[in-house]
């Protein structure tokens, strides 16, 4: 598991970016895998905010990216609530 939500989000970010620069579908290891980067996001999403820098911004963008490229609709809304919580914050 990784030390922290942003490295998560970080990860969940490149896997989405890669998979859409080869204009891949996700599989169900890419789903996997993203929702384990997710689970850890979501687990400390409102320490990463509290810190006061980009890192909750990092994990909300994070979430709302892979709603969309999982067509997940729960995820989807779930990253909309985070990214609109967190960027309200500044």
């Amino acid at each position: 598991m990784w030390a922290s939500a942003q490295e998560a989000a970080i990860r969940l970010l490149h896997l989405v970016v890669a998979a859409r620069f080869i204009d891949a579908e996700p599989t169900a290891a890419g789903r996997a895998l993203a929702a384990l980067l997710v689970d850890r996001i979501l687990a400390t999403l409102d320490y990463e905010r509290s810190l006061a820098n980009y890192h909750g911004l990092v994990c909300a963008a994070a979430s709302a990216v892979a709603g969309a490229w999982l067509d997940d609709a729960p995820l989807r809304r779930a990253g909309r609530r985070c990214w609109l919580r967190t960027c309200r914050r500044w």
